[in-house]
Formats: structure tokens, C-alpha cells, sequence
């Protein structure tokens, strides 16, 4: 199954704007693209977003971000891991500082950056 760029947007808050951006510089790519040029997305891309959601909530750029979703391997390529079944309710409630210190530890060259000087 495939979710537009506004399904995208609305179930994990960010703009279509942004998801498009992401797509610009090659941090979140589309499944597909159609004739028309909508933006067509997967669960593997949706999976995507959501690791970098949690890095960009630990304060990560984006070119930092891309660099660690790049080195993981697609999870669900992987033999035995579910399909999503409702992934309007991936997004639902996330909270992406409850996950920054399970990110931490499976990223630890990377620290949370602060606001400030």
C-alpha cells in the first residue's frame, strides 16, 4: 500500500513542505513518483521518517541523520518482521524524547545537542 505526501504529512505531523525536502536532499526518497509528480511513499519509508524524527528530536542535523539511516539496513527487508497494519497510528502519540535516550545508546558517537551557546 502507498500514502500520498499529505496521508504522510498528516499522520506524522510534519509539513509536505519538509517531506519534500527530505526528498531534495536525499534523506527521505518516495517509493515512487507518479506521472504526475505526486510523491508516493511505503512502509519502509515510513519507518524511515520515524528513525529520523527521533534524531532530529535529539537534536541531530539533517546531514548527520542521514548519515546514520544510511548505515542501518531497511528493517523490513529483514525475514519476520511484521508489516504495519495501521500505520496512520505509527505516528500517533510519538514522542520522539521518550526515544532519545534508546537512540543514545544505539548511536552513542552522537550527543544530544542543547540550545544555547
Amino acid at each position: 500500500m502507498a500514502w500520498s505526501i499529505a496521508e504522510v504529512a498528516r499522520m506524522s505531523g510534519v509539513t509536505s513542505r519538509t517531506l519534500r525536502h527530505y526528498h531534495e536532499i536525499g534523506l527521505l526518497e518516495p517509493a515512487r513518483i507518479g506521472g504526475n509528480g505526486y510523491r508516493h511513499y511505503e512502509e519502509g519509508q515510513l519507518l524511515r521518517l520515524q528513525q529520523i524524527l527521533v534524531l532530529r528530536e535529539m537534536g541531530l542535523g539533517l546531514a548527520e541523520i542521514k548519515e546514520i539511516v544510511d548505515r542501518h539496513t531497511d528493517p523490513l527487508a529483514e525475514d519476520g518482521v511484521p508489516r504495519i497494519s495501521r500505520p496512520e497510528n505509527l505516528f500517533e502519540g510519538f514522542d520522539g524524547a521518550r526515544y532519545s535516550e534508546q537512540a543514545r545508546e544505539q548511536w552513542p558517537g552522537h550527543r544530544e545537542r542543547t540550545t544555547g551557546s
